[in-house]
């Protein structure tokens, strides 16, 4: 499970750093910050186990 969420924690990294160089909105910007958040939320929550 962590491997799975890591790399979509990579792929959120990529989406928004792409978002932001394209000169996409600023919520889809900040949308795939609040994904990389609960991602990495969620990674911590799972190594506590």
């Amino acid at each position: 499970m962590i491997i799975i969420q890591r790399i979509c924690y990579c792929s959120a990294v990529l989406l928004c750093e792409a978002a932001n160089r394209l000169g996409f909105g600023k919520d889809l910007v900040d949308d795939s910050r609040n994904l990389m958040a609960e991602l990495e939320k969620m990674e911590i929550t799972e190594q506590e186990r």
